[in-house]
């Protein structure tokens, strides 16, 4: 019962102080008055007795004091003064304070941004129950590295291996949805049996498909994502049964799933359906496969059995020469593209926020230097070592807090930044959320700067030697040699973070700039693509397809501003890139039939012309080239190095995976099909008319791509009005697009790079500033004795120059050493790149020479007889 009450009365006293202390304050009222009645009974005048009861019950403060003691509260009471000093302290000088917030701002709200995406993305669990048992399952060739699975490949793993509770595979999907106002082309997953059973999220209407619906020949069905039921069916509750008319056929809807739900591969999605199965041999590499563990079975154990199936297929089936499986964590699937960016970003983020903390501590060391006569007479009158680190302490976290608070407004705005200019089908606005371990961040890091910065000052303005300092008279800038290096051992620090950051902002560049001018192959002005593809429910066979572009394609070329018009199954940047064995008449066959692949196309005889790709030998495809013609094919330069180096490819025959023989009658140069940061490719391209088929339409104009948009579209709907046109887009616009995640971590570094020079630069004049500001009664004596001016100012400059030096060496020796993070993101430039990390220290030396000047400017224009009046 006692500790029961004495914890209580702690409690009451902690949340209830206030009423406490009143209360208090009554009871002593009322003993004061009881003694004072009793003097004055006694004889006493009024007067007197107040004084003797006062004087018999002692100090009424010190009684108070006491009692809080006795409650264990007095921390509460000193550390709510040492805040209302330090708020009192920090308002007198609104310019310290606006230059420290702003700053801590900018470290600290990078920081949070950057841990909101990174939490939403690595350390938030996947939405799915024991989402640690879902992995992602590829083929992995020796050579040509990860690549898809085949219907074939995944049966067999299905069938021999015992780690998986279950598996299942799907494809990316288009269709043309007709039935619910204008056509519209719209995106999402054929999925095998037993998808949704896998991931385990059960639809928020309906259900999900039944074994009978994912069989050969069945119904057409349905499974509706949350974003399409609001947006095309407004959310209506009695969905489930009705029929959505798509690819001119019916499809039953089953149900809808919940808003939350999002696969790591379609964050666009917006429907599944049952994946028909199709018989493409060991050689087809086109899904994506997942598993779920069984429980306690490890990803290790799994991808044990896994290669051991691979290397028992190898033996059995001669298409699966050189192929293994690879079995990884389906986060690590999801991530294996973001997290060299993430990483980035979080070492630049880190950098910024340090040297944040390192000139906010420049800051508080400077001015704790100021605050010494304050500091000697605080422990003069009694208060301890402890106390005063306290004091100063508390003053930087308040600093830290106000930071904090900025920097949360910032963080808002850079996740809001961050969500526009992720890819679509990543999802971000929809993953980004607060959660307690993003609060516990924030409180941390709050606390972590508060400390960073304010700790080192703390100590050594706590380190007081009175005789010394009480005897200034008030000269409150004089400080010893020791408190100057410490002020210089901080901007060293913040000058080689700096030339850290700008190295990395320097490699970044200089690779962004390479990709601009890689030559693509093809030209990229006063070109239109758009993807339509010819549903077969209307073009059922080869000659209604070819009709249908034979009309097109003439007018198109025939309007206004239009200089030519082609169609093609793939374009460059268009995302349609297939690789297919190849054989080559009179060669031998390799055992292994990726190590010869080429990627496949058709094309209008126009689309070299149109498109700028260039030809090199032999013809294109003329009007000859029909359907009852010899099968010819053009094929890149790429094509005949790899498969044909020594001979002349002119006339040979090849043959595309299972198709038939092909003459080549043409070589046409090389593209980067995939992007300029991605390596040329084997490509071959069939006449179309002996392949009629096509999902994209390229048109050259002589005037601004966007005047003849509405004369496009206008001229497809005269022809089909039902049929939709998807990804209209200026060739320019793709290039960018391709380039969007280099262009945007670039762009992010360089800012990073910028505030970080702007930082330093600052703490290294501030330091150069107040160097001057101490040693004016040096520099007034030496100028009196015959130094000119411009000494003077070389010799503020000569110091900050050494500072310089200092961080700089140190800079290139860190950044020799971190550059290897960006390893993964450059293109055309090496890590260790000589001329980045020779220039980075150099533009900080411009930058920081510049700065100086002002200081040098101002120790050269002291008044000797002034300076050396001054006390």
């Amino acid at each position: 019962m006692p500790l029961l009450r004495i914890l209580r009365q702690r409690a009451r006293s902690l949340f209830r102080g206030a009423k406490v202390d009143a209360e208090l304050q009554r009871e002593l009222a009322y003993h004061l008055d009881q003694l004072t009645e009793e003097n004055i009974a006694s004889g006493m005048d009024a007067g007197a007795a107040r004084r003797a009861a006062r004087s018999t019950m002692g100090g009424v403060a010190l009684i108070e004091d006491q009692c809080r003691d006795q409650r264990r509260i007095g921390w509460l009471t000193d550390i709510q003064r040492d805040v209302a000093f330090a708020w009192r302290l920090l308002m007198k000088s609104p310019g310290f304070t606006g230059l420290a917030v702003v700053t801590l701002a900018l470290g600290v709200g990078a920081s949070i941004a950057v841990y909101a995406v990174a939490e939403s993305l690595l350390l938030r669990s996947l939405p799915y129950p024991s989402p640690e048992r879902l992995v992602a399952i590829s083929s992995m060739h020796v050579r040509r590295g990860e690549s898809g699975v085949g219907q074939e490949d995944f049966r067999d793993w299905q069938a021999s291996n015992t780690v998986f509770e279950r598996m299942a595979f799907n494809e990316f999907s288009q269709v043309t949805l007709t039935s619910l106002g204008d056509a519209e082309r719209i995106t999402g997953r054929a999925v095998s049996e037993g998808f949704f059973e896998l991931v385990g999220v059960e639809p928020r209407l309906g259900r999900w498909f039944t074994p009978e619906e994912q069989t050969p020949g069945a119904a057409r069905v349905v499974l509706l994502s949350h974003r399409f039921w609001v947006r095309k069916l407004g959310a209506r509750p009695d969905v489930v049964g009705s029929t959505l008319v798509v690819n001119n056929a019916p499809y039953r809807i089953t149900g809808v799933m919940p808003e939350s739900f999002r696969f790591i591969d379609d964050g666009i999605a917006e429907y599944w359906t049952p994946i028909s199965y199709r018989n493409y041999g060991h050689q087809n590499h086109q899904y994506a496969a997942y598993g779920r563990l069984k429980p306690g079975i490890t990803i290790q154990a799994a991808q044990a059995q896994m290669s051991e199936i691979a290397r028992r297929m190898e033996k059995e089936f001669p298409d699966c020469v050189g192929w293994g499986i690879r079995v990884v964590s389906m986060r690590s699937a999801f991530l294996q593209e973001l997290g060299p960016a993430l990483l980035i970003f979080g070492a630049a983020v880190l950098i910024v926020l340090l040297v944040a903390c390192g000139n906010v501590a420049s800051l508080l060391l400077a001015r704790g230097i100021g605050r010494v006569k304050e500091i000697a007479v605080r422990i003069a009158m009694g208060a301890s070592r402890r106390r005063v680190v306290r004091l100063l302490l508390t003053e930087s976290l308040l600093l830290s807090s106000m930071g904090a608070a900025a920097g949360l407004v910032l963080a808002v705005w850079l996740i809001r930044l961050a969500i526009a200019a992720a890819p679509p089908g990543l999802q971000l606005g929809a993953m980004v959320a607060i959660s307690p371990t993003l609060v516990i961040f924030s409180i941390g890091l709050t606390l972590c700067t508060g400390l960073l910065t304010g700790l080192w000052p703390a100590l050594r303005g706590s380190r007081a030697n009175l005789q010394n300092d009480l005897k200034e008279s008030g000269n409150v800038l004089v400080a010893g040699r020791q408190q100057v290096r410490s002020l210089n051992s901080l901007v060293v620090m913040e000058i080689a973070l700096a030339v850290v950051l700008l190295t990395f902002a320097g490699l970044l560049t200089r690779s962004f700039a390479y990709l601009l001018h890689t030559d693509l192959g093809y030209r990229t002005d006063h070109l239109v693509t758009f993807r339509m593809s010819l549903p077969s429910s209307r073009y059922r066979n080869n000659q209604a397809r070819l009709q249908f572009y034979d009309k097109l394609l003439p007018q198109l070329a025939a309007l206004p501003g239009v200089a030519s018009a082609a169609a093609a199954s793939g374009i460059p940047l268009g995302g349609t890139y297939s690789g297919v064995p190849v054989e080559v008449e009179g060669q031998t066959r390799s055992r292994d039939w990726a190590d010869v692949m080429s990627g496949e196309f058709s094309a209008t005889p126009d689309y070299f012309r149109t498109t700028g790709i260039g030809l090199r030998a032999g013809r294109t495809f003329t009007a000859g080239d029909t359907a009852d013609a010899e099968p010819v094919i053009v094929v890149n330069q790429a094509f005949t190095r790899k498969l044909m180096p020594d001979e002349n490819p002119l006339g040979k025959l090849v043959r595309l995976g299972k198709g038939k023989w092909q003459r080549i009658v043409g070589i046409v140069g090389d593209i980067r099909y995939n992007g300029p940061a991605q390596p040329i490719e084997p490509e071959a391209y069939a006449p179309f008319a002996q392949n009629p088929w096509a999902q994209f339409v390229v048109v050259r104009t002589a005037v601004p791509e966007e005047s003849v948009l509405g004369a496009i579209r206008g001229t497809i709907r005269g022809l089909d009005r039902d049929l939709p046109i998807t990804q209209v887009l200026t060739m320019r616009q793709s290039v960018d697009l391709s380039t969007t995640l280099p262009r945007e971590m670039m762009a992010l570094v360089v800012s990073f790079a910028l505030i970080t020079l702007g930082m330093a630069t600052l703490g290294l004049g501030g330091v150069m500033a107040y160097t001057v500001s101490r040693r004016k009664r040096e520099i007034g004596l030496r100028m009196a004795l015959g130094a000119r001016r411009a000494d003077v100012s070389r010799a503020v400059v000569r110091n900050a120059g050494r500072l310089i030096l200092a961080g700089s060496a140190a800079g290139v020796a860190a950044a020799l050493v971190t550059a290897r993070l960006l390893e993964s993101a450059l293109y055309g430039v090496r890590p260790r790149d000589p001329m980045t990390i020779a220039v980075a220290p150099l533009v900080f030396a411009a930058v920081a020479v510049l700065a100086c000047l002002v200081p040098a400017h101002r120790a050269a224009r002291i008044d000797p007889m002034a300076a050396l009046r001054q006390e």
